[in-house]
């Protein structure tokens, strides 16, 4: 038979690196020998990208060099005899490859089939490995049985297999990094000698609705089952460590963590759009950032067991009513950010430190108790239902845009033992109408901006900044006793106030204090 191939003689043992140029052969069969000399190897990219469609690699055949037959797109029979490695992208990219026998090899290399035709594999006991992404990519592949010898899955094995729903496997020892991501998964089955599974393992496999657990695995990692929607139930029996993002976006609707679970991590439940109830008995107290951020459906959480609340924890989610015990410990900023169905809070903490943002923009919370609280972070219920505030004496500091927004507020009766309203603090608090002056020593920048204050009375000592009643449309009458200066914009664009009263040791009063304010009239005392 005539010789189609190039080849290069390496001390007596031949390596096809091609085939001749002009031959047009698409069935071809690599020979024992040529010209009476053995044929042991297959040179690097050497039918890469041809229009071969058939192959029989020989059992003489030692060695084949990585992407031989890669891109070769018209391929869709492959016989394997040669007892060796199928070397990294051997056939990446053969779309028409849809059957292939793994009895003659010995191990698959990287990428040596992504992106290929292949329907269904079978990995019998003489593979003793399994190269990364060895099947990527394999958008026909529906059924995977592993028998090998190989008990790990590499990283990406069978990721964006979108097809593949059958996985059956005996013996596994480990599950490597994106192995199933994107599969088309409806029920997996650990083998009990299963002992660690890597991150986003089955990532965004959409339609996996149950996971039988191996009992040796305590740990699940990050990203694990993320964006699997249908997955509506976890045993978290044997789980120790639960990894950031573990759950994000599944369908879960209960969650059961019992003492066994010793750390939670962030994002481990955010966006769980199904959740309705946790039980959490862990002696794990802390609920960590983001962990049950947007889970809308979650109305309610028991906290005895919780020290510390992280940031976002909460923020929206759809909880109703908040009791929080005294072992609460510390809670960070945006903790309950938006809870917009949030009516009731109960503080009972120990805790005396509502944190910035905590319940800002919860649009439904009308009434906070503030008798145990002694500082008010920034932003605190920006935005909130609020309409009655009582800031009792406990109160030691208030931060700015503390209640900014509260467009329900009606009356606040402050008798905090601070004396100073910070920037913005009622910042377009619109159905805020009257306020006691009484013992404030000073009033921050815009603290009252465009708010519905009718009537304001200065005690001779309060010190006021630039912008504080600014756009008050509904001012109507300012008295004026500080002989401080009125500075920059204080009394702005208050349209409707007419009569103001200031004190004749008013040092300074800036050239735009009373501007747009056509019908005032003052009056020096």
């Amino acid at each position: 038979m005539e010789n189609i191939f190039e080849y290069e003689d390496n001390g007596g043992e031949l390596t096809i690196i091609r085939l001749k140029q002009g031959v047009k052969a698409t069935s071809i069969i690599i020979p024992e020998k040529i010209d009476g000399k053995p044929v042991s190897y297959i040179g690097n990219f050497a039918f890469s990208g041809s229009n071969i469609k058939k192959v029989t690699i020989s059992e003489n055949i030692k060695r084949v060099g990585k992407e031989a037959f890669s891109g070769c797109n018209q391929l869709f029979s492959a016989i394997w005899k040669a007892k060796c490695e199928i070397p990294e992208e051997c056939f990446s990219y053969c779309s028409k490859l849809s059957r292939f026998s793994f009895a003659n090899a010995e191990a698959i290399g990287k990428k040596a089939f992504a992106k290929s035709g292949l329907r269904s594999i079978t990995l019998p006991k003489n593979i003793k490995k399994v190269e990364t992404c060895a099947f990527g990519g394999c958008e026909n592949l529906e059924k995977v049985v592993w028998r090998a010898q190989a008990n790990i899955i590499p990283s990406s094995c069978f990721s964006r297999c979108s097809k593949l729903s059958i996985f059956d496997c005996e013996n596994l020892e480990s599950i490597g990094a994106h192995a199933f991501k994107g599969c088309n998964l409806i029920v997996v089955h650990l083998p009990q000698n299963t002992k660690r599974v890597e991150i986003g393992a089955f990532q965004n496999c959409e339609r996996l609705e149950n996971i039988i657990w191996s009992e040796k695995t305590y740990k699940i990692p990050e990203n694990c089952f993320e964006n699997c929607i249908k997955l509506s139930a976890f045993d978290f029996s044997n789980i120790k460590v639960i990894k950031s993002n573990a759950f994000r976006k599944t369908g879960l609707k209960k969650i059961k963590l019992p003492p066994n679970v010793e750390k939670v991590e962030s994002y481990a439940f955010q966006c769980c759009l199904k959740l309705e109830e946790v039980i959490w008995n862990t002696q794990f107290g802390t609920i960590p950032q983001n962990c049950f951020h947007a889970c809308h459906a979650l109305v309610k959480f028991d906290f005895s067991n919780i020290e510390i609340i992280e940031k976002d924890a909460f923020a929206f989610s759809g909880l109703k009513e908040i009791i929080l015990p005294q072992n609460i410990k510390s809670i960070s900023p945006f903790a309950f950010y938006s809870c917009e169905e949030l009516r009731s809070v109960v503080w009972n903490a120990n805790y005396n430190i509502i944190p910035p943002t905590c319940f800002g923009n919860c649009i439904n919370l009308e009434s906070f108790d503030f008798s145990n609280i002694e500082i008010i972070e920034s932003c605190a219920f920006v935005g909130a239902a609020l309409k009655k505030i009582k800031l009792s004496q406990s109160v030691k500091t208030i931060n700015i845009d503390a209640f900014a927004d509260c467009t329900e507020l009606q009356l606040v009766v402050w008798e905090a033992q601070c004396n100073s309203i910070p920037a913005e603090c009622f910042f377009n608090c619109q159905k805020l109408s009257a306020f006691n002056f009484l013992n404030i020593k000073e009033i921050g920048r815009r603290a009252f901006y465009n708010s519905g204050i009718k009537a304001i009375c200065l005690e001779s000592e309060t010190a006021v900044e630039t912008e504080c009643f600014a756009c008050c449309h509904s001012l109507e009458k300012a008295q004026w006793l500080p002989d401080s200066a009125i500075k920059s914009a204080v009394f702005e664009d208050c349209s409707n106030l007419k009569e103001v009263i200031i004190s004749d040791k008013v040092k300074n009063i800036a050239v735009d204090a009373f501007k747009g304010c056509p019908n005032m009239e003052l009056t020096f005392v």
